[in-house]
């Protein structure tokens, strides 16, 4: 149905915004701690956390949790919706210890692992003898 419309109607592609990528992230149910958000035993925190801290989420529908947008392939920070329907960024406490300890270094402790495009490192296609 949906080639039959676009090859009679047309469409015309639209570029998302930042704040449409943001509302299709996943979604958690999560409370406000007087510590911040504990997520995945992470916690995330700010100052804009304040006046929330233990109070309920105004949609009493989720047993008074926030609501959070989370992205699962980057954990330093996530977004919570505020009572005036924006999201908010919300950083996690400890990102600026664990993300810059390789920093230092150079990143030289890793080695590097060619790929082989394959879905598979050169190391394991060998081991397969591919």
């Amino acid at each position: 149905m949906w080639a039959a419309l676009v090859s009679v109607a047309g469409h015309v592609p639209v570029p998302l915004a930042q704040d449409d990528y943001l509302e299709l992230l996943p979604v958690r149910w999560q409370a406000i701690s007087g510590r911040g958000i504990r997520l995945h035993h992470r916690t995330y925190d700010c100052d804009l956390l304040g006046p929330y801290r233990g109070q309920p989420s105004p949609i009493t529908s989720r047993g008074g949790k926030w609501e959070v947008h989370t992205n699962p392939h980057d954990v330093r920070q996530i977004w919570l919706r505020l009572p005036d329907g924006q999201l908010a960024e919300i950083p996690w406490i400890h990102e600026p210890h664990v993300l810059d300890q390789g920093a230092e270094e150079g990143d030289t402790s890793l080695p590097a692992v060619p790929y082989t495009g394959l879905g598979l490192y050169d190391a394991q296609a060998e081991a397969l003898k591919w």
